[in-house]
């Protein structure tokens, strides 16, 4: 039953790849080299072919389903991953072996990458291509701990997406930053605006709800890399106010910004003092229960 189940997903992920005509194992292939004989990973996993880890989950069965000895391979020698194999000395592949394992192993990806995000099949080739290569780098469980970076995702807010993996250990580190980088670049790209998020922002590589409206803020990042960067976020009042730097907005007819304490004053009130709103020569009070909340953007999130 798992394996009808297994099947039935992988179709029905692939079905979708297929329809669009999205392929990314070129890219991966790039990325992840080849090799015919066992070698150590840059973590030290034995890996063989396309990047096939053979300590994985199911890599027995993979490994005898293209024809192949496990035992011989795992048991052997491993080559440099600079060195030439040996064949007269090493386990060795032949191409349609590493070929086939290869096919093994992009169809996992793709189901690993459907799993965390469930929205993939309807993302343009770019954005696609670009998350299952990074499933296919780093794993289904791995890929799941990008929480914020996947929050962003689905809000299609590709600008911040790729800010927040761009600032990851996985950007910044000497084995993956550039192939990180590279995937960084497609997503910020994104996709063209639609569905739930039909409204495109202009100034950067956005998308907002149709009745909201594109504001500038300043976002902190506080993960592997701190730092404050300037991103796009959808003001949920169509006719809002903006106020910026804060990652919030006020509503057009409280359209004064009290930064402080994220609230919003009338127009003919416009001095923010504590609760109260209070014209500017400091004489006239409005009550508590005319100042208005402000709203946070829909792309804000707290990063750990």
């Amino acid at each position: 039953m798992d394996q009808l189940l297994f099947w039935a997903l992988f179709l029905s992920v692939m079905s979708s790849f297929v329809c669009q005509g999205c392929d990314p194992s070129e890219m991966i292939k790039r990325h992840e080299g080849m090799k015919q004989c066992m070698y150590l990973d840059s973590r030290k996993i034995p890996t063989i072919g396309v990047g096939f880890n053979l300590q994985a989950t199911g890599a027995r069965q993979a490994i005898e389903s293209v024809g192949a000895s496990y035992d011989r391979i795992v048991n052997g020698q491993a080559t440099p991953v600079r060195t030439a194999c040996d064949c007269s000395r090493v386990v060795c592949l032949n191409q349609t072996q590493v070929n086939g394992l290869f096919k093994i192993s992009l169809k996992r990806a793709m189901q690993d990458a459907t799993g965390v995000i469930p929205t993939l099949p309807r993302l343009c080739c770019g954005v696609q291509n670009a998350l299952v290569d990074m499933t296919f780098n780093l794993g289904k469980s791995k890929l799941a701990v990008f929480t914020d970076f996947l929050k962003f995702l689905r809000m299609e807010n590709w600008q911040v997406t790729a800010d927040d993996l761009l600032l990851t250990k996985y950007c910044n580190d000497r084995d993956t930053s550039s192939r990180c980088r590279e995937l960084a670049a497609y997503i910020q790209k994104g996709c063209p605006c639609f569905g739930s998020y039909p409204k495109q922002c202009s100034s950067q590589s956005a998308c907002c709800g149709a009745n909201t409206k594109c504001c500038q803020y300043t976002h902190h990042f506080s993960g592997y890399i701190t730092k404050d960067l300037t991103e796009i976020g959808c003001c949920p009042f169509s006719d809002g106010v903006c106020c910026p730097p804060a990652p919030f907005c006020c509503p057009s007819n409280y359209p004064v910004c009290c930064k402080d304490n994220k609230s919003c004053c009338p127009a003919a009130y416009p001095v923010c003092a504590g609760d109260l709103c209070y014209r500017e020569n400091g004489t006239e009070w409005v009550p508590n229960k005319a100042k208005a909340a402000a709203k946070s953007f829909k792309s804000e999130a707290n990063h750990d």
